[in-house]
């Protein structure tokens, strides 16, 4: 994986303790693949929406997608339509031509408001009847997902849903002391960098005013030194 895609797949993971939230995994996500949003969703059985998490859209073309085109999107359909599909991601041009999409009606009205371009979506379940849909879009200026951007989002699906088990297995007082815990041990930017250069050491037992002392400066490494009572070739040529 690339470093940016282990960065997404750290902040998958810091979601179980509540470090990090989805939204920000998505936005690691986004960098990670050159897209410009990404949406998060769980539902339970029965096609029940429990969570959604998103980045980069704005939330009223979410509601509006939701109210008015999410039935009516022409790549579910055909997603569910087609054998295999299920645990994977799948690419938008897969399912419906470029061009067909740019002339849909869902584009003109929709699509087109929030830059949905190109798009690559997974639908795979997690534990117990949770189901997991994942997209990541990209606009007009990005060009279409790779084969191998899809191959590199495979590899996320399990880790994914291994955190989505770890936080249910997390009762919440525990995440909130673990969270306690890191608050606790993280130190504060630059901290590490004053206690090491700017050492300030303790006045003087009785000295006036309660002076600092100032720092001794720091001797010569020992293979600078020079030794007492000898001097250098180049100078005793001089003196002679």
């Amino acid at each position: 994986m690339h470093g940016s895609v282990m960065d997404a797949l750290a902040a998958i993971y810091d979601t179980v303790d509540g470090s990090s939230s989805w939204a920000s995994a998505l936005e690691w996500l986004c960098e990670a693949f050159g897209a410009h949003g990404a949406m998060l969703a769980l539902e339970e059985p029965g096609e029940q929406l429990i969570a959604h998490h998103q980045h980069g859209f704005d939330a009223t073309w979410l509601d509006d997608y939701a109210s008015n085109w999410a039935t009516k999107s022409p790549y579910i359909n055909r997603f569910y339509a087609t054998p295999g599909n299920a645990g994977r991601f799948v690419t938008s041009e897969s399912i419906l031509p470029y061009e067909h999409w740019i002339r849909s009606e869902m584009f003109h009205e929709s699509g087109r408001k929030a830059g949905v371009h190109h798009s690559v979506a997974a639908f795979f379940d997690a534990s117990d009847g949770l189901k997991v849909r994942l997209s990541c879009v990209r606009d007009r200026i990005g060009r279409p997902f790779s084969s191998a951007d899809v191959a590199r989002l495979d590899q996320l699906i399990p880790h994914i849903a291994q955190a989505l088990r770890l936080r249910d297995a997390f009762p919440e007082p525990l995440r909130e002391r673990l969270n306690e815990l890191q608050r606790r041990q993280t130190p504060r930017p630059g901290c590490r960098q004053i206690s090491e250069h700017h050492r300030v050491q303790r006045p003087r037992r009785g000295a006036a005013g309660g002076g600092i002392r100032p720092r001794r400066p720091q001797r010569a490494p020992l293979a600078h030194r020079r030794k007492p009572g000898r001097a250098s070739a180049a100078a005793r040529s001089r003196g002679h």
